[in-house]
């Protein structure tokens, strides 16, 4: 397993794939991400600024919803990280 310095450090090189909007988090978030997690690990999020919830409290649902590791919160930007094959 990486250590999240080294999965921070791999997650600056990516682009947000997903982004969550006013809406929330929705099941079609959660499905999409579980198959973009299964497909590349790590995998980076942008909370959209018309959310008005707290971000830290979102990013944590969201791992907590696709059974991954909450790597970072970062301003608008999460990264999550679930190894392949991996329950959590």
């Amino acid at each position: 397993m990486m250590d999240e310095f080294d999965l921070r450090k791999k997650a600056n090189a990516l682009k947000a794939e997903l982004s969550i909007g006013k809406n929330a988090i929705s099941e079609a978030n959660v499905l999409e991400l579980e198959k973009r997690l299964k497909k590349r690990e790590l995998v980076k999020i942008r909370v959209l600024q018309s959310v008005q919830a707290d971000r830290k409290r979102i990013a944590e649902k969201i791992a907590e919803d696709t059974n991954s590791k909450l790597v970072e919160v970062k301003g608008n930007t999460t990264v999550l990280w679930k190894k392949k094959g991996s329950k959590v």
